[in-house]
C-alpha cells in the first residue's frame, strides 16, 4: 500500500496517508476557522456548509484556500475549476 502522496515531479513526501483522512480534514478545517472565521470553535462550521454561500470566504479567500491546499498537500487545482460554478466551497 502507498502511505504517502508525492509531488508530481519529485519524491518529496507531502502527506502521510497513515495519519488518515480525518487528520487531513482537521487541518483544512482548522485553517479555515483560523484564517477566515477567526475562531477555533469547531461548531461554527458544518461540513456541508458552503463557504461562499455563508459569506465565510469571498473570491480572494477562495484563492487563499486553494493556495493553502496546494502548498500543504502538494496538489494542483486547475484554473478552469476556480470559477464559482466549478469549485463548490
Amino acid at each position: 500500500p502507498v502511505d504517502y502522496a508525492r509531488r508530481h515531479n519529485d519524491n518529496e513526501c507531502l502527506v502521510n496517508w497513515g495519519e488518515g483522512i480525518m487528520s487531513l480534514e482537521k487541518k483544512v478545517r482548522s485553517y479555515i476557522l483560523e484564517s477566515f472565521v477567526f475562531t477555533d470553535d469547531q461548531s461554527v462550521l458544518d461540513n456541508a456548509d458552503s463557504l461562499l454561500g455563508k459569506g465565510i470566504i469571498d473570491s480572494t479567500g477562495a484563492l487563499e484556500l486553494v493556495s493553502f491546499l496546494e502548498e500543504q498537500f502538494g496538489i494542483k487545482v486547475a484554473p478552469v475549476i476556480l470559477g464559482f460554478g466549478g469549485l463548490q466551497l
